[in-house]
C-alpha cells in the first residue's frame, strides 16, 4: 500500500480537491428567496491538487501523479 511521504501513513486512497467555476443563472421567487438555476453541466476546472487522507497534505497537482501514487497499491 502507498505510504504518505509527509505522515508516513498507509494510504488506499486519495483526496481529489478541485476549484471550479460553474455558470448559474439567479433570480427570485415568489417569497423574496434567491433561486439559482445552474445554466449548463459543464464545469470549468480551475485548479486541482490530490491529498493525503490521514493527513490532509497536498501530494500531486496531476491526474498521472496520482494514478502513479495509487498503482502501487498492490505493492510492498
Amino acid at each position: 500500500m502507498p505510504v504518505c511521504p509527509k505522515c508516513g501513513k498507509s494510504i488506499g486512497v486519495l483526496v481529489c480537491v478541485q476549484v471550479a467555476e460553474r455558470s448559474y443563472e439567479v433570480s427570485l421567487n415568489e417569497n423574496f428567496e434567491l433561486h439559482c438555476e445552474l445554466l449548463d453541466n459543464y464545469t470549468d476546472i480551475r485548479d486541482e491538487e490530490y491529498r493525503c487522507s490521514e493527513c490532509g497534505a497536498a501530494l500531486f497537482k496531476t491526474h498521472h501523479e496520482a494514478k502513479d501514487f495509487l498503482s502501487s497499491l498492490g505493492s510492498g
